[in-house]
């Protein structure tokens, strides 16, 4: 628990002096910053607990192009969850499209990058991972401050669960 309230304690302050920081630019460099609650699932929220850290950085790196016949952005994101003996660092390649309400939809693929610990036995290895999120833009003048539901998913399914985020993006 000790290290999860100084993670969110290191977020929250990094968030604070950024946003001030940032405030002289007129359009968001495609960087967005976001932490928040990873809901485990399955057999890891009995071993470790069903509420853990997560945080995250995404950078949007190519506006307006069309994927299935949808209008949206392509970034790369680079997350990570985790409680005592176990986590995951998804980097995922993902695809994100907007509507007129600020709401915005994404879906990703890419390597998970996971680490668990079972009485001593410690494994780490890359397996597939993925994520589709829901999120909205609350402000957008500035730096837009945004909230997000996230789930995340691993070919080893201990690792799969949901996230609730908030970030801003700079």
């Amino acid at each position: 628990m000790k290290t999860l309230g100084k993670a969110a304690l290191v977020t929250t302050l990094g968030v604070a002096l950024v946003a001030p920081a940032m405030a002289d630019y007129d359009k968001p460099m495609g960087m967005s910053l976001r932490a928040g609650l990873y809901l485990a699932q399955g057999s890891l929220k009995n071993a470790e607990g069903q509420n853990w850290f997560v945080g995250g950085l995404e950078y949007r790196f190519r506006d307006g192009v069309t994927f299935a016949g949808a209008m949206g952005d392509y970034s790369m994101s680079l997350d990570y969850y985790g409680k005592g003996s176990f986590h995951s660092a998804p980097l995922l390649m993902n695809f994100t499209t907007r509507n007129s309400d600020n709401l915005y939809y994404s879906v990703g693929a890419g390597v998970a990058f996971i680490h668990s610990n079972f009485g001593g036995n410690s494994d780490s290895k890359m397996d597939f991972g993925y994520q589709f999120s829901l999120g909205k833009d609350l402000v957008k003048a500035g730096n837009p401050v945004f909230i997000e539901l996230k789930y995340f998913g691993a070919s080893d399914t201990r690792y799969n669960g949901f996230a609730i985020m908030g970030g801003i993006r700079f």
